[in-house]
């Protein structure tokens, strides 16, 4: 038996899963270059579209990020987010916290509001993993080294099942996108292509 098969036999198994679309915003999408940006973004569109469509009920949360004005959320000592906290960015009227066209949450999609790196740090996302009795956790989203990095760290230490899906995920470095998925995801999650995840879910 192939890896390949045992990864797929294991997301297609009876485990229950959710999709969690992570930093799909304008003021974060924008740091990836151009191209890169706009292929897992349309990766991101064929996932959730398949999510959506799923016959073994897939559950689907969408994670942002989003300040108060004035950011009284942030530490001034925080040096990933202070590039990004200038003026009202990410702020929670703000267009760059706005998510990008295509991967707006549909009717009935939680959303699921986070104010540091990592999806489940001091967020919903964990009461609604336990709600929904998850066990199997697919990531896709904006800044492979931010928040699917840290995201799939905390998940794993939580016992959750994980997959990174490659190619719906982006990072303002390629070099590092790239050594992150085959070097350092894969201790810890099954790291698939979106093709892959979409004929299994």
């Amino acid at each position: 038996i192939s890896l390949f098969s045992v990864q797929l036999s294991l997301i297609s198994s009876t485990m229950v899963t959710v999709l969690v679309m992570c930093d799909w915003e304008n003021g974060i999408f924008g740091a990836v270059p151009s191209d890169e940006a706009q292929k897992a973004r349309g990766n991101a569109m064929r996932l959730l579209d398949a999510a959506r469509r799923s016959s073994s009920g897939v559950k689907i949360v969408h994670v942002c990020v989003r300040f108060r004005p004035g950011y009284p959320e942030m530490a001034s000592r925080n040096k990933f987010f202070q590039p990004f906290c200038v003026g009202e960015a990410l702020t929670l009227e703000h267009e760059s916290a706005a998510f990008i066209n295509g991967l707006e949450p549909a009717a009935g999609e939680p959303v699921v509001v986070k104010r540091r790196v990592g999806a489940f740090f001091h967020t919903e996302l964990e009461s609604i993993c336990r709600a929904l009795e998850v066990q199997h956790v697919i990531l896709s989203g904006i800044f492979t080294s931010g928040v699917i990095l840290s995201t799939t760290r905390w998940a794993s230490d939580a016992d959750y099942r994980i997959t990174v899906v490659e190619d719906a995920c982006a990072d303002p470095d390629s070099e590092v996108h790239r050594i992150l998925c085959a070097k350092v995801l894969t201790t810890q999650a099954d790291v698939l292509s979106t093709e892959q995840v979409c004929q299994t879910i």
